[in-house]
């Protein structure tokens, strides 16, 4: 498809783009994670690390990461796993996408261009952030609690709670966390907030792909009409079975976060000792000189 003032069968049309026929789009993987990378001069290699190799054990085979500012040991690591398969990194420049112009440096677009590439291709498809992590309590992975939740949704969401980073590191000493020196941000920040965001308030989910028309940043704001029933569409998940854990530092309009009533929840580090491992290996792998991945810039 193109558009053009002018038509000429000769004409070469080099800015057409493409038509899919979502149909015959073949299966790939259950779940396909969506990530733009707009943090500026976002330079975290271990935190990218443990990102990635996070969601692979809760269930994630496939990666687009939007790529619009980052530092060269991200682009070593987003280049290392591309080459091995299975994740694609797309350029989304935030030179011309501006925050007057796009919310978040066009973030709803690129959620909708990774739910749209997901159709047919995967189960499920999710648009987190690199803070983000869908954390199933009893399951093993996050493909295991959808098939638990009995119904057909097109919509499972996880609320969030906020592991503010400026409450204290784990004190339990980890022998096996040792020589990361408390980099790992999944299992170093053990302290949430004891009160859960409301429904949908800054929730993330899984969606089935096929059954969206348009996402929002933390809900789905227009489904397919007539493919499941409106009272199947999105299920609440219950807080027992998962919940989104959110790692970041208090919100300009909260200054004093830290003095929320907290509760203790290590129900991410029952990861931890997998986790490790393949963050040990792939460190290893893509810097030899550094095992452990190199410091973020201070």
């Amino acid at each position: 498809v193109s558009v053009s003032t002018i038509y000429d069968k000769s004409a070469n049309y080099s800015r057409a783009i493409p038509v899919q026929i979502m149909a015959n789009n073949p299966k790939k993987g259950e779940l396909h994670l969506c990530v733009q990378l707009n943090i500026q001069n976002f330079n975290n290699a271990i935190r990218l690390v443990e990102f990635i190799e996070l969601y692979k054990l809760l269930g994630a085979d496939y990666f687009t990461f939007y790529d619009s500012d980052v530092g060269p040991d991200v682009i070593t690591v987003l280049e290392h796993y591309a080459a091995e398969g299975g994740l694609e990194i797309l350029p989304w420049s935030s030179a011309y996408l501006q925050e007057q112009e796009f919310l978040h440096f066009g973030e709803h677009a690129s959620q909708n261009d990774c739910i749209m590439r997901s159709v047919n291709h995967f189960t499920f498809a999710s648009t987190v952030d690199i803070d983000e992590f869908m954390i199933p309590v009893e399951h093993e992975n996050l493909i295991q609690l959808a098939d638990h939740l009995s119904g057909n949704y097109s919509d499972y969401v996880f609320r969030n709670v906020f592991f503010f980073l400026g409450w204290e590191d784990d004190q339990k000493k980890h022998k096996i966390l040792a020589a990361f020196k408390n980099r790992l941000i999944t299992q170093k920040k053990i302290k949430r907030v004891e009160k859960v965001s409301m429904f949908l308030s800054r929730s993330k989910s899984l969606m089935r792909p096929e059954a969206i028309i348009e996402a929002g940043s933390h809900n789905v704001w227009e489904f397919v009409d007539g493919l499941w029933k409106s009272s199947d569409r999105t299920l609440d998940i219950p807080t027992e079975l998962g919940t989104l854990h959110h790692y970041r530092k208090c919100l300009p309009s909260s200054p004093g976060c830290t003095s929320n009533p907290k509760i203790i929840d290590r129900s991410a580090q029952r990861y931890m000792e997998p986790l490790v491992r393949a963050i040990v290996t792939v460190c290893g792998r893509i810097f030899p000189n550094t095992p452990n991945c190199p410091l973020p810039p201070s």
